[in-house]
């Protein structure tokens, strides 16, 4: 008995736990602060020791075109890297796998 009320503390605090990391985050993400700690998201710029990402036009107009690729043109995240890659357009971080 005593081993199903710990268990049942435990599951109670796991549920407390989600939903403040989920409140936090959204209230982060209101404030117009990333959620992406150690990279900049691509479409988006941030100057070092900034915590606010500004947007990068250029990059932000990719971003559109990847979103119309996946939505409108059904491709997949593979078929969409390889037409990138294929364009020279590269991510942040190097090239993404083909």
């Amino acid at each position: 008995m005593f081993l199903k009320i710990i268990g049942i503390f435990a599951e109670f605090e796991r549920e407390n736990i989600i939903e403040r990391i989920t409140l936090a985050c959204e209230k982060k993400v209101k404030e117009g602060y990333t959620l992406a700690n150690f990279t900049t998201s691509y479409g988006y710029d941030r100057e070092k020791g900034e915590r606010i990402q500004t947007v990068n036009k250029q990059e932000a107009k990719i971003v559109k075109e990847i979103f119309i690729m996946f939505v409108e043109g059904n491709m997949s995240y593979n078929a969409i890297c390889k037409n990138l890659n294929h364009r020279g357009i590269k991510p942040k971080l190097g090239e993404c796998e083909r």
